[in-house]
């Protein structure tokens, strides 16, 4: 709980000293991206603050290609 005021005032001077470089080069796509990478990152770091208990990655990317593991080893057999 104590970490959640450092994580959004380094999210705070993130957000100050890079919109507004992309603001003035017009780079809306990029704008975009930055922000909902920044969105889900800031999340997820206060949910660890908080102590929620966060799954490794490597579980959503095993449960996304094991149906395609699957059908390809029954496919070559």
């Amino acid at each position: 709980m104590a970490l959640l005021p450092f994580i959004f005032l380094a999210v705070a001077a993130i957000v100050l000293i890079e919109v507004p470089r992309m603001r003035r080069k017009h780079l809306k796509k990029e704008l975009w991206s930055f922000s909902v990478l920044l969105a889900l990152g800031t999340s997820l770091c206060a949910a660890k603050a908080l102590g929620a208990h966060l799954r490794s990655p490597l579980a959503y990317i095993t449960y996304v290609f094991k149906p395609m593991g699957e059908l390809l080893q029954k496919m070559m057999s």
